[in-house]
């Protein structure tokens, strides 16, 4: 009649296949949170099955009751999120994150977290690579055309002098 339920079906996969699925580079860090902030799936292993922020006792009860995480305790990632996207962990990396809902897990979001030295070094770096090797050249003709014009004009200065003297 549909007023009570008879039973339960559930699927299983491992853990790790769906790391798998969800880890594009090794640039980034990927995860998957739920809805209650739990670090489910995280191509870093140090920040797998951990909370995203820290947990009051009340959230802490929560996800117990809701018997998906186990009887906890539930540890903190050490990462607490600054302006808009930027995230700080413990040791003072910054990270920029962007994230995406799981249209077939509702609350639960993929967040990607990139270290900004990263996004530093591979904006920067190219163009000092870029730079450098037309620098060296035109710093070179600049020095030697400084030392013609300097010396013409150094004749031209004695040249005066020794007509004026006349």
């Amino acid at each position: 009649r549909g007023d009570s339920i008879i039973g339960v079906a559930a699927t299983r996969t491992s853990v790790d296949y769906f790391r798998r699925q969800i880890v594009q580079t090794d640039e980034e860090t990927v995860m998957a949170v739920s809805p209650s902030g739990r670090i489910f799936v995280s191509s870093d292993a140090k920040w797998r099955f951990k909370t995203l922020d820290k947990l009051s006792p009340e959230q802490s009860l929560n996800i117990v009751n809701s018997r998906q995480f186990g009887s906890g305790p539930f540890e903190w990632s050490g990462l607490t999120k600054k302006d808009g996207n930027l995230w700080i962990d413990q040791s003072g990396i910054q990270y920029l994150e962007y994230s995406i809902s799981l249209v077939s897990l509702p609350g639960w979001r993929l967040i990607y977290l990139r270290d900004m030295n990263t996004i530093y070094e591979q904006v920067v770096n190219p163009i000092f690579s870029l730079t450098t090797y037309p620098v060296i050249p035109l710093g070179l003709f600049v020095l030697v055309s400084v030392m013609i014009l300097y010396k013409k004009a150094s004749q031209d200065i004695l040249q005066l002098h020794v007509a004026e003297s006349r």
